[in-house]
């Protein structure tokens, strides 16, 4: 793809044209839609009867003509019980309720209501002859140093955009989040920057290292958009504005099986619909292929585009060897699949709820944990290709070949294996987190047919028939796409977990902000001792470097000095990249330095002259805060 390659919106347009058309041909008739309002069972049960419903109906065709497409579709459905509470809404709410009914794709919310029907379509997702994928090392790599060369010259010449997915619900998240999105949430370690903050400073560090501009997509939902919207603005989108860029992914109201075969929606609060982002799977399926997106991609010559997730603030940003090993394999990747390429993280306990990387049908794929079976995901293969299980029998540990299992045997994860077995799992090379993927823009342009969904069951914030909070942990239905299950192909690279996943998932426990900022930390802690830092306790400190983390070892040096110590105790918080702080810097014990540069320009390069000079060998023995 040339530089800034004009055809490249127009290609997706007439994709876009052909797959609607295909779709229009193939999508069944919405239940009830052939005689309009005659199917009214149970909306008119939800109202009270059915002349109460059709006024309703017959209200929103009078006064919201503009916006009632979308809710007459639901009522002719029998669909319509979402707006039994239009009565008691005021003029503003209805119109509200209204105008996100009228975002609602209910073409593919009815395509996935009749897939439930037929589960041999949407069992074709995980089918086909399955196999361990090739793993790329660095370390094994003969030819390490023209990769990490190619991925360079991707971030030399500014052939890379992000896409930041910023549209979950964050369930599981929502007690320490409260009523806003993720990304809102003050992650780091010391709680004065949230998700994207921390993002955005490694993102502008990146941009002055190289002097190129590194597009920022954030994909968000109906349940994100508006707030993540306003953040930006108030922040001036960080001086970036032209260079980011907020793009609504599609969003499926939550689904409630209200009989046998029968599905309806589900109300948050009487004037809104419970709804969920459509997965990641919109990543290369609807944000990527939006004209807006594409016009805004080619202005910057956009080759390549790498996925994040807003979850992970230690995910890296233009990895080089993925970037370099991703374009050497280029030529030979398979051109009927979209070109797409992995980190992948080994996988802690073979039960670890991670979906696993394998080739399926000559391209990449993920099984997820939810359909591998417990016999492969405890398969051990010898060096010579012999597979093997570990289990427990009459208490004793034996590995035993896969077909002498017997019924007492119980299966076990190995923590030392014999030397022919040192790879361990045959599966165990997760997509724990689609935190790492590059994608080709051009091959995604040139397959944009959808995936089929996957049917999650979630629970959602939702109210009961008289309007009352429901029951918090109540399941419903939800329809997602995974970006990773298309037909895709690619490399993928194995990483450590310290250095690029720390996923925040849960209020507490595991994967919680507590073990994420205890992550952030680790990974500021080894940076600093790799350029002579003595810090002998990593988990009494507070370390935030933001940007500076995206530097070389040379220019993090230059700025923040080597030989510093950080005692039990200490907390040393930069924020900004034009800063001197000297050699041999000592936060004593319950010692703070905390620098914040106020207006730094986001578009200077890194030989700018720092704006703030602290004392060489500066020893700090007291709670300070220094500009």
């Amino acid at each position: 793809m040339s530089q800034g390659d004009p055809n490249l919106t127009k290609k997706a347009g007439e994709h876009a044209r052909q797959d609607r058309q295909d779709t229009r041909d193939q999508r069944p008739a919405p239940p009830g839609a052939s005689g309009s309002a005659a199917n009214l069972k149970r909306t008119a049960m939800a109202f009270g009867s059915r002349e109460k419903a059709l006024d309703v109906r017959r209200a929103i065709l009078a006064t919201y003509p503009a916006f009632a497409q979308n809710a007459l579709r639901l009522f002719d459905a029998d669909r319509g019980r979402i707006f039994r509470f239009w009565n008691q809404l005021s003029l503003r709410e209805r119109q509200r309720l209204l105008e996100q009914v009228s975002r609602i794709d209910l073409d593919l919310l009815e395509r996935n209501l009749a897939l439930l029907a037929d589960p041999e379509r949407l069992e074709a997702r995980t089918r086909g002859e399955l196999a361990p994928p090739a793993i790329l090392r660095p370390e094994h790599d003969p030819d390490l140093e023209n990769a990490l060369k190619l991925g360079e010259e991707v971030l030399q010449q500014g052939w890379l955009a992000l896409v930041e997915g910023a549209g979950g619900a964050g369930s599981r998240f929502a007690e320490a989040a409260g009523n806003r999105p993720k990304g809102l949430f003050p992650i780091s370690p010391s709680r004065a920057h949230n998700f994207f903050e921390a993002r955005v400073g490694r993102l502008v560090a990146l941009r002055r290292r190289y002097g190129k501009p590194v597009p920022y997509i954030v994909m968000v939902s109906d349940a994100t958009d508006t707030a993540t919207r306003r953040f930006f603005e108030e922040r001036d989108y960080f001086g970036l504005r032209d260079e980011m860029l907020v793009v609504r992914q599609r969003s499926l109201p939550y689904i409630e099986e209200v009989g046998p075969g029968e599905y309806d929606l589900v109300l948050e609060h009487p004037g809104r619909v419970a709804v969920g982002g459509y997965g990641h799977g919109d990543f290369t399926k609807c944000v990527l292929l939006k004209p807006e997106v594409l016009e805004f991609l080619e202005r910057f010559g956009t080759r390549y585009v790498q996925w994040l997730q807003i979850d992970n603030p230690l995910a890296t940003i233009g990895h080089r060897y993925l970037l370099g090993a991703h374009r050497r394999a280029e030529p030979g990747l398979d051109p009927g699949a979209i070109a797409m390429s992995f980190i992948a993280l080994p996988k802690k306990m073979p039960t670890e709820r991670a979906g696993v990387l394998v080739r399926r049908g000559g391209g990449l794929a993920v099984w997820e944990y939810s359909d591998i079976d417990e016999v492969n995901q405890h398969l051990l293969v010898d060096r010579s290709g012999k597979p093997w299980l570990g289990v427990r029998r009459n208490d004793t540990i034996a590995l035993i070949p896969p077909g002498e299992r017997g019924p007492e045997d119980e299966l076990v994860g190995l923590a030392d294996l014999p030397a022919d077995l040192a790879d361990g799992l045959e599966y165990r090379w997760g997509a724990v987190n689609p935190n790492l993927v590059v994608v080709t823009l051009e091959s995604v342009v040139a397959h944009p047919q959808d995936n089929a969904p996957l049917v999650a069951r979630k629970s959602a914030s939702h109210i009961d028939q008289d309007g009352r909070p429901g029951d918090p942990d109540r399941k419903f239905l939800k329809f997602e796409t995974f970006l990773f299950d298309g037909f895709n192909d690619g490399v993928v690279v194995a990483e450590e977990r310290d250095v690029c996943f720390a996923p925040t998932k849960n209020a507490r426990g595991e994967d919680s902000p507590a073990m994420v900022r205890a992550a952030m930390n680790r990974h500021a802690a080894r940076r600093l001792r790799q350029i002579g830092w003595n810090i002998p306790d990593t988990s009494s400190v507070t370390i935030e470097l933001d940007g500076l983390l995206e530097l070389t070892d040379g220019d993090l040096a230059r700025r923040v000095g080597r030989g510093g110590t950080l005692e039990p105790g200490a907390t040393l918080v930069v924020h900004g990249l034009d800063v001197r702080i000297g050699d041999g810097l000592v936060v004593e014990k319950g010692g703070e330095l905390t620098v914040e540069i106020a207006g730094e320009d986001p578009c200077a390069d890194l030989a700018v002259e720092p704006r703030v000079t602290l004392p060489e060998a500066c020893r700090v023995t007291g709670k300070v805060r220094r500009p």
